[in-house]
């Protein structure tokens, strides 16, 4: 009696340690003796002789496959392949004549007026756009140009007052060829 309680006390210690071993096989590569490659590319096998050219193409599958990448081109009014409900493309806008802004098709100076004129032997004085200038003297005038969809535009304009006269005045405009000669409005 007592060789099969050795027996079973035996067959019992196995069956608490196969689990063990199990576990330790599949973590070893199930007891494999050879090494996995450290490059993480698969070993080329080398063919067989008697082989025939088809099994040699066959024998490693990633010979002359070559990766293709796609390339997406997002284009305005288009979509995008992967979110296609996104709106980080902007859309094609129609052009209407009404609403796109124009810019004044005129020079500066067009917009310069002399809104103050005092001519005088020992100081004369010019107001051009509510901007005092005497003669040799440079500054910076506000010009307003209105838009034709309405409102309006502010610019600054660096100008220079070269010389005063009894109805004229001359300056030279920065950015803008040759010299400008401003006269008063007409008085009615």
């Amino acid at each position: 009696m007592r060789p099969l309680l050795q027996l079973h006390a035996v067959s019992f210690r196995l069956l608490r340690l196969a689990p063990v071993l199990l576990l330790g096989g599949f973590m070893t590569g199930c007891g494999s003796s050879s090494t996995p490659p450290t490059t993480g590319s698969a070993p080329k096998k080398s063919p067989t002789a008697g082989a025939t050219p088809a099994d040699a193409e066959s024998a490693d599958p990633t010979d002359g496959v070559r990766s293709a990448q796609a390339l997406f081109e997002l284009v305005p009014g288009g979509k995008d392949p992967f979110f296609p409900l996104s709106q980080r493309i902007p859309s094609v806008a129609t052009a209407d004549p009404a609403v796109v802004e124009t810019k004044p098709q005129l020079p500066l100076s067009s917009y310069l007026a002399i809104t103050g004129l005092r001519p005088s032997a020992t100081r004369p004085l010019v107001l051009i756009n509510n901007t005092i200038f005497s003669p040799g003297e440079e500054g910076t005038v506000q010009v307003t140009i209105p838009l034709s969809q309405g409102g309006e535009e502010t610019h600054t304009v660096r100008i220079e007052c070269l010389e005063i006269g009894k109805d004229s005045v001359l300056i030279r405009v920065e950015g803008e060829p040759g010299y400008k000669r401003l006269s008063p409005p007409a008085q009615p």
